[in-house]
């Protein structure tokens, strides 16, 4: 009975981390954010490979979730992990960000004309410093 009971709650933490990931990932197909990110950055040949990285790694995430496994990583490899995983999600919140409209809405507001660049860039920065440190210290314990 014991056996029973413990596959039928990895059945369904399993499932629960699955849904959480599918309605992530249903949020982001539905405002177009991977489309408008290819297309801001003239690499919409390539849309069907993000779509399928990214299908991938909400699998991995729910996945990961569920075991939680401890894989030991050199330190280098955790850095560029950690700047890949921060590029993308500054790619990912600026993207949603400009869909908002929330940028050209600040700048009118704020009347700011130059710097906007220095703006963004600066969120993507602090994304990627905020996932590197993150992943270094809660994680890996190094």
């Amino acid at each position: 009975m014991n056996t029973i009971k413990k596959i039928l709650m990895c059945l369904i933490s399993f499932s629960s981390g699955t849904i959480v990931s599918a309605s992530v990932l249903a949020f982001i197909a539905a405002l177009n954010i991977v489309s408008r990110l290819a297309d801001r950055t003239n690499t919409t040949k390539y849309l069907r490979v993000y779509e399928v990285v990214i299908s991938i790694a909400g699998f991995i995430a729910s996945f990961y979730g569920f075991i939680s496994i401890y894989i030991p990583m050199p330190a280098w490899f955790i850095c560029i992990y950690s700047f890949a995983l921060g590029i993308f999600v500054g790619c990912l919140a600026i993207s949603l960000v400009e869909i908002l409209n929330v940028i050209p809405i600040f700048a009118k507001r704020f009347n700011v004309k130059k710097g906007l660049s220095y703006f963004m860039f600066s969120i993507a920065i602090g994304k990627c410093l905020g996932a590197l440190i993150h992943l270094s210290f809660n994680k890996f314990n190094f």
